[in-house]
């Protein structure tokens, strides 16, 4: 699923969804990230290690490839340089 956010735009996914937050624009952009608790997700949920490491952040070298090539696509269309460090597979 892919959500076009603007300034003020709010999105709550439902947890343990895997998502990403990309900025086209120039100008700088803030995520903020609320968390009410451990709700369904229980004491082991580990949102900022890697699941190679047993944890459930999705490194960019395991997302479909087709994530990568639409971001970059939309930061050409908005004249941003892509810089993101090419992923070995």
């Amino acid at each position: 699923m892919r959500v076009d956010w603007k300034k003020g735009s709010l999105l709550v996914p439902p947890e343990g969804w895997y998502h990403h937050h990309f900025t086209t624009s120039r100008d700088a952009a803030r995520h903020l990230a609320l968390r009410r608790g451990l709700r369904g997700i229980g004491v082991n949920w580990l949102p900022s290690v890697s699941e190679r490491d047993g944890g459930h952040m999705l490194e960019h070298e395991d997302e479909p490839p087709e994530i990568r090539v639409m971001y970059e696509a939309e930061l050409a269309k908005e004249g941003v340089q892509f810089l993101m460090p090419p992923i070995k597979r």
